[in-house]
C-alpha cells in the first residue's frame, strides 16, 4: 500500500510508479472508449467498420407504423424506407426533398443536422434497432443507423421517423463524410 504523506514521490518505489501508470493508461482508455461509444452522433472519430454481414433487422419488426415511401440517395445510389405516422415523421416529411451532410459514427451510424427544429411530442428512445431513421432535438439532427454495436444504448433520446428497408450493407462502405439526398417516392 502507497504510503500517502508529504514527500510520497521519494517514497514510491520504481515499480509501485509503474504500475500506478498502468492503472491510470488503462482508466484512460476505458473513459475515451465510452466517450466515442455512447455519443447520439457526437463528433469524433469513428470506430472501424464491424466484419460481421449485417442483415436488415428492420425487416422482421412490425410495419403497423408505416405508411410513407422514402428514398436516400448517397453517390448516386439509393436506398428506399419508409417513414411512420408520428407527428414527428409527418413535420419531416414536410421538409423534404432535402439534401444532408451526413458524418459516420461509431460504425453504427451517419448523422447530420437539419435547419429546422421539429416539435418532439412521440416519445423518445435511448437505443435503435438497424434500419432506425432516427430525429434527435437535443442536436437537431437527423440519424440512419445501421449497425448494432457492443452498445447500443445511446446518451441522447432519439425519435424514431422512418426506417431503412432496403439491404444497409452499402453504409458500411461510405467515407466519413457523404451527402445523402431524402426525398418522397
Amino acid at each position: 500500500m502507497l504510503d500517502l504523506k508529504p514527500g510520497l514521490i521519494a517514497r514510491i518505489s520504481i515499480k509501485e510508479l509503474i504500475n500506478l501508470l498502468k492503472i491510470i493508461l488503462k482508466l484512460s482508455i476505458f473513459i475515451t472508449g465510452l466517450l466515442i461509444i455512447t455519443g447520439c452522433g457526437g463528433k469524433t472519430a469513428a470506430i472501424s467498420k464491424p466484419a460481421a454481414n449485417t442483415k436488415n433487422v428492420s425487416q422482421l419488426a412490425t410495419k403497423a407504423s408505416i405508411q410513407d415511401a422514402i428514398s436516400v440517395t448517397i453517390n448516386g445510389r439509393k436506398v428506399r424506407g419508409q417513414l411512420n405516422s408520428t407527428p414527428e415523421a409527418k413535420a419531416f416529411q414536410t421538409m423534404l426533398p432535402l439534401k444532408i451532410k451526413m458524418t459516420g459514427f461509431g460504425g453504427r451510424e451517419y448523422y447530420g443536422p437539419i435547419e429546422k427544429k421539429l416539435e418532439v411530442v412521440s416519445a423518445g428512445r435511448l437505443n435503435f434497432v438497424n434500419g432506425d431513421i432516427t430525429y434527435c432535438p437535443t442536436n437537431n439532427t437527423v440519424a440512419i443507423f445501421y449497425a448494432q454495436t457492443d452498445r447500443p444504448d445511446l446518451t441522447m433520446k432519439v425519435y424514431t421517423i422512418g426506417k431503412i428497408t432496403d439491404d444497409l450493407s452499402l453504409f458500411h462502405d461510405l467515407n466519413a463524410e457523404e451527402t445523402m439526398v431524402f426525398k418522397m417516392e
